[in-house]
């Protein structure tokens, strides 16, 4: 009875109003083609890759300070404190990591930049490499303009590639803005 109902008091309005709306779905899949369908899943999209292999990149990390001029005087940062958190665990606990992004985190707590002034940094990162190496430029003396990849593979497939810059001669201070 209600169905009865609505065809007879709506009907008459919505019919012309679906047809508007009709027209222009088809008018608009006419002028833009289908979205290609998504491909088939691949490793390289899976977002815990970025969770996997870290023991195995802070050995590849700690190789590279190994060969720093002062490797004592060395100590690592990365861009966002969840990589650094990430390395930190498996880095040889003499290791300092650190942020120096101008966000406040836990790194600001526990590391003293004016202690550290004059010491060599290797710096981690992920994507947007060069980018991201240019920001830190003015807090040391000098790169080294040549950097490391580090690649990680889970089950024999390209799981993560990371970046490794040295720099020297830290300034003693905290990147702003």
């Amino acid at each position: 009875m209600t169905l009865f109902m609505y065809l007879a008091l709506f009907f008459p309005m919505a019919e012309p109003i679906y047809k508007q709306a009709r027209n222009l779905s088809l008018s608009l899949n006419r002028k833009f083609p289908v979205v290609k369908p998504l491909e088939p899943f691949k490793p390289t999209f899976d977002i815990s890759n970025t969770l996997f292999g870290w023991e195995e990149i802070a050995e590849q990390v700690e190789s590279i300070r190994g060969k720093m001029p002062h490797p004592d005087r060395t100590f690592i940062f990365c861009h966002r404190f969840l990589m650094t958190s990430r390395l930190a665990v498996y880095l040889d606990p003499e290791t300092v990591a650190t942020t120096l992004g101008s966000k406040f985190n836990q790194y600001h707590l526990w590391f003293s930049p004016e202690a550290h002034a004059g010491w060599d940094a290797l710096f981690l990162v992920d994507d947007r490499a060069g980018e991201r190496s240019q920001r830190y430029l003015p807090l040391f003396q000098d790169i080294d303009r040549e950097p490391i990849p580090i690649r990680v593979f889970r089950k024999g497939r390209l799981a993560n590639t990371l970046t490794v810059y040295r720099y020297f001669g830290f300034e003693g201070k905290f990147k702003d803005g």
